[in-house]
């Protein structure tokens, strides 16, 4: 693997202050972050190319990433995140460690495409308020006091995989009949005779082909912790996607891939098989379906590694750490607010309130025994 620790520092000044600037999602451009100026990214008129899958396989792509990135692991969550060669991070992004480590080196499968940021912090902010004041038992200093100023902006690795496939099938194809069946029921003590409909269904065998091309299937490629945590703000869509830029990146960090592309493959194939199950038993037409078999072989597969954009904001709340995710494509929130126990026993004390001022009035009415009487 190569060594990226000692390459030279890619800068983006501001062109009228020197200061640093970083990318700005409201303006989708550099914005230097002192005097404010905005600077338009030079957009790169070369296609973003997709690879063939085998021969990536077989002869694996080490590559570094501009040469102005290093790598700082999270010994806590094993997080690993890709960052501009001057920054530095003494928390981690998903988990809020503080236990972050330097690696002296990075090789890999480099980005070549990525989804810019869509969604500023700014708004990320009122999302927040918007989600916590729809929480009736988190706890009201949380709801007053946070300013949302731990909220990090992060780039997490994707695979895209496209695919033609050939499925051969078989299954069991059910359709409804309805056969009239008599019973007896009894009326003032006489039995009588009725009939209703009842439905059965009619099996047969079935068979057939089914070709199907597969575009972009998208594989979180987190490591396993960071995975479960995104999907709530997934899906994210591939329109608006662009050819990889360190600008981009300026002002944020990118998670480096933990799923390797072959494995990758394996859940979007299982992605597929999903897909296809649906797609043939609705190709079947029958009132119920079972025993479906598949048969697939999947050819000219090809692959992307592109970054999407999140925002994460870890908070402590008594000692415990919470988080929250944002879609930095979309606005998708996802998050889980902390408990307050003072408003839940409030709450229940209310509730007992409540049922006994019921019962109360009930008895100073005489309701209660009119409804006991009424009960037996």
């Amino acid at each position: 693997m190569e060594n990226i620790s000692d390459k030279s520092t890619r800068q983006f000044p501001c062109g009228s202050c020197g200061a640093a600037a970083v990318f700005d999602p409201e303006s989708q451009a550099l914005k230097c972050s002192y005097c404010g100026s905005v600077t338009q990214i030079e957009e790169m008129e070369e296609e973003v190319l997709e690879h063939d899958f085998e021969a990536s396989l077989n002869h694996e792509p080490k590559e570094k990433w501009q040469g102005e990135t290093k790598v700082m692991q999270c010994e806590n969550c094993g997080g690993k995140t890709v960052l501009e060669d001057s920054a530095t991070a003494d928390k981690c992004n998903f988990c809020g460690s503080p236990h972050v480590v330097s690696l002296s080196e990075f090789s890999g499968i480099k980005p070549e495409s990525l989804i810019p940021f869509r969604i500023s912090r700014k708004q990320v902010k009122t999302l927040f308020k918007k989600w916590i004041s729809r929480k009736p038992f988190a706890p009201r200093s949380l709801k007053k006091e946070y300013r949302g100023d731990k909220i990090n902006g992060i780039y997490i690795p994707y695979w895209t995989y496209d695919s033609d496939s050939y499925t051969a099938y078989t299954a069991e194809a059910g359709t409804y009949y309805y056969v009239t069946q008599s019973y007896t029921v009894m009326v003032n003590g006489r039995p009588q005779r009725r009939t209703r409909q009842v439905r059965k269904i009619r099996w047969r065998r079935v068979s057939g082909t089914y070709g199907r091309f597969f575009n972009d299937l998208l594989v979180n490629a987190s490591n396993s912790n960071n995975r479960k945590m995104v999907e709530g703000v997934e899906p994210y869509r591939i329109e608006g996607i662009v050819p990889y830029k360190p600008d981009y990146l300026s002002g944020f960090a990118a998670e480096r891939y933990a799923v390797p592309l072959k494995e990758g493959w394996g859940i979007a194939r299982d992605k597929a098989v999903q897909i296809l199950r649906r797609e043939i038993t609705r190709k079947i037409n029958a009132d119920e379906v079972r025993n479906l078999r598949l048969r697939t072989s999947y050819s000219d597969i090809k692959y992307r590694h592109t970054l999407f954009p999140l925002w994460i904001s870890s908070y402590r709340y008594r000692n415990k750490a919470f988080n929250y995710m944002v879609n930095g494509q979309t606005g998708r929130f996802s998050g889980k607010a902390p408990v307050s126990i003072l408003k839940v026993i409030a709450t229940i004390i209310f509730v007992i309130a409540v049922v006994l001022l019921v019962v109360y009035l009930l008895g100073e009415f005489g309701l209660l025994e009119e409804i006991s009487t009424f009960t037996y």
